[in-house]
């Protein structure tokens, strides 16, 4: 089997997995937005500097899925399509998390969540992979969060 060869059965189950992420994605931007206004009238002590970048991370959250959703069954490469995925998933919620606490947020479980549907993408050292990353992204979330950012 060549290394272009295409497995119609493992990609219709890609497309699938990626098609829920999306409609996740939504439902958490939304879920966000709605923790986000919550918050903020409630007056959660945050530097009201980080509101702003917090709404922007929420708003690109959607922009990601409305840009992402037509390439869905129509791209070749669909592993790419897959990490870029994962890739935007993880600076998005780095983001969130960020701008909306950094160790104290309530959004740190993402990190989880992004983990386990890219297990479902990447089985394998790709899972890993995958892991490893959202781990270095909330490091660097800790990091700039204790330099006062």
């Amino acid at each position: 089997m060549s290394s272009h060869s295409r497995d119609p059965i493992r990609e219709s189950r890609v497309e699938r997995v990626l098609l829920v992420l999306m409609a996740a994605r939504l439902a958490l931007a939304l879920g966000g937005l709605a923790i986000g206004i919550t918050l903020d009238a409630i007056g959660r002590e945050t530097p009201a500097t980080q509101w702003p970048g917090f709404y922007l991370a929420v708003a690109l959250c959607f922009v990601a899925t409305l840009v992402y959703r037509p390439f869905v069954g129509r791209i070749e490469r669909l592993s790419g399509f897959a990490v870029i995925n994962v890739a935007t998933d993880l600076a998005l919620v780095s983001a969130l998390v960020l701008f909306s606490g950094g160790k104290d947020s309530v959004f740190t479980f993402l990190y989880v969540a992004v983990g386990l549907y890219a297990g479902m993408l990447f089985p394998g050292a790709g899972a890993l992979a995958c892991a490893a990353a959202g781990a270095f992204a909330y490091a660097g979330v800790l990091l700039l969060g204790h330099r006062g950012w």
